[in-house]
């Protein structure tokens, strides 16, 4: 009896044990990590910004298909370009804000692998912290005849953009010179030298006057 028990014990052991390596393995096949890969920490705007968006961590059974929303603040960013990877397509016009990725895979890739899924580019239309939000829709593994749902981490990005610098050129400077000597101001040395003249004149009249009358009181 004492063996009969030992011997069931030891069995539900060992099925316990066995449930919990496969419920382990089972997790370890489905996990995923999806992030994005940024080209810079900032941008100019009125410029673009490459994105990429990768798959990493891939276990024996891989990503079999998707379906994943990018988000962003279509104030700051526009999409401009999205080219998928081989069985996938991008619709940059999916919705306000929001490009879909769809696609499937195949190929087998080693534990840890990446899978690139997207290439993308982002133009800044206004100042300010741009957000890039990943929406998983579907996510399964390539399970043959019963793909398994992924439960992915999920890391989003974010890049800045940044007023373009103005710079000014100098203002010009403009400099007056004062005329130099002791003469003063031209219009003042005029004004002197016609005084003068003026003057001259009235004397030598009066001179010539003066003369005249003398003249006539002599012959009288």
């Amino acid at each position: 009896m004492t063996g009969l028990r030992r011997f069931v014990l030891l069995t539900i052991v060992g099925a316990l044990l066995a449930l919990g390596v496969a419920g382990w393995l089972a997790r370890s096949a489905t996990a995923q990590e999806l992030g994005f890969i940024v080209g810079a920490p900032r941008a100019t705007v009125g410029d673009e910004m490459s994105v990429d968006l990768e798959a990493g961590d891939m276990a024996a059974t891989g990503l079999g298909a998707w379906t994943i929303d990018i988000t962003y603040d279509p104030d700051l960013l526009d999409a401009t370009f999205c080219e998928g990877g081989s069985l996938s397509v991008c619709n940059l016009d999916f919705a306000d804000g929001t490009v879909r990725l769809a696609g499937a895979s195949t190929e087998a890739f080693p534990p840890e692998g990446t899978l690139g899924l997207a290439n993308m580019l982002f133009e800044c239309l206004a100042p300010g912290e741009a957000e890039l939000t990943i929406v998983p829709q579907i996510l399964v593994d390539q399970t043959l005849g019963d793909p398994q749902p992924i439960d992915a981490t999920v890391e989003s990005g974010s890049f800045t953009c940044e007023e373009e610098e103005v710079t000014l050129a100098p203002t010009p400077t403009v400099a007056v010179l004062a005329p130099t000597g002791t003469g003063g101001q031209p219009e003042t040395r005029d004004v002197v030298r016609w005084l003068i003249a003026a003057f001259a004149g009235v004397g030598l009249a009066c001179i010539v006057s003066f003369g005249v009358l003398r003249l006539r009181a002599g012959r009288s």
